[in-house]
């Protein structure tokens, strides 16, 4: 059973972040992707680390960060 739930957990966070890589992409292509990828583990870990680049994000990129986080978090 704990394998099971452990697997669950695995798979939901590795969604969620590809999920936000995919958005961030589709809303500021002009950031590297590397970049990116980054920021939404950092947002989803919640560790409070960046590149620099959260700052010049449009604002839905600001706020599929948000959403990263909220998600965690809630």
């Amino acid at each position: 059973m704990s394998i099971s739930r452990a697997f669950a957990v695995m798979l939901l966070s590795v969604l969620v972040i590809f999920s936000s890589v995919v958005l961030l992409s589709i809303t500021d292509p002009s950031v590297k992707l590397i970049h990116l990828v980054f920021e939404s583990v950092s947002a989803y870990s919640t560790v409070g680390l960046s590149l620099g680049v959260s700052s010049g994000l449009s604002t839905a990129g600001k706020l599929i960060l948000i959403l990263t986080m909220r998600i965690v978090t809630g």
